[in-house]
């Protein structure tokens, strides 16, 4: 009896992706290359920040599932990483002083601090 195969891309999907809480208003931008298509992509993002608020909230392995309170939006999928490093950077770079973005490390206690009162 043959096993079923599951299908698999012959090249990974590059895609940049937006990690949003409502509630809080912070957000994280991201890049990733995975074998899974986006929409069905089970990563949450490697940011440090981004871990520090998600173990702030409770949330510390991927086995738990989605983190609670959290979206995560495909803004653009790629031909290839380096056009979704490219595209990442400057969308990183465009945000670099909204104090919500937790990829922009300059204001990171005051979004902590933020964080905690809530």
């Amino acid at each position: 009896m043959d096993k079923e195969q599951k299908w698999a891309p012959k090249k990974p999907f590059h895609y940049c992706y937006l990690m949003y809480h409502a509630e809080t208003g912070l957000y994280y931008i991201g890049v990733r290359s995975s074998y899974n298509k986006p929409e069905k992509d089970l990563y949450y993002g490697s940011g440090s920040l981004l871990w520090d608020v998600y173990r702030q909230q409770g949330y510390f392995h991927i086995d738990q599932g989605k983190p609670n309170g959290w979206e995560k939006y495909i803004v653009a999928v790629f031909p290839d990483r380096i056009s979704a490093n490219q595209f990442e950077t400057q969308t990183i770079a465009a945000e670099r002083k909204n104090p919500y973005c937790l990829n922009c490390t300059f204001s990171k206690k005051l979004r902590l601090k933020q964080l905690t009162k809530n």
